[in-house]
């Protein structure tokens, strides 16, 4: 299962170079504060990732997949697969999270 997961992640790597920085995060958090309104709703990732702008470059589809993936294994969002639907929810939380404590940002770094 496990090698499964560090296959997935290579292949989203290769699709983009670098890993997805602070302001990627910010910019997505905040997107999706905005649309979900606080509620669980279905999204399609392909056309998210195309609406999220940072540094005015669309975000696109594997960063915004590894971003939600990041969040989800924080705790800061629940998302559900189902084909190429996604139900995504944000999770109350309180105060900061550091990115760096990612064991998938971790393992992205580690194979730049």
């Amino acid at each position: 299962h496990e090698a499964l997961e560090e296959k997935k992640y290579i292949e989203r790597f290769e699709c983009f170079s670098g890993v997805p920085n602070i302001e990627e995060f910010r910019e997505t958090f905040k997107h999706l504060t905005r649309v979900l309104g606080g509620k669980q709703k279905k999204i399609c990732p392909f056309l998210m990732g195309r609406s999220i702008k940072a540094e005015n470059e669309a975000l696109g589809y594997y960063r915004f997949m590894i971003i939600l993936d990041v969040l989800q294994e924080m705790n800061l969002a629940t998302v559900k697969k189902n084909g190429d639907e996604l139900t995504v929810k944000l999770n109350s939380f309180s105060g900061k999270t550091n990115l760096d404590d990612s064991a998938i940002l971790k393992r992205i770094k580690a194979l730049e």
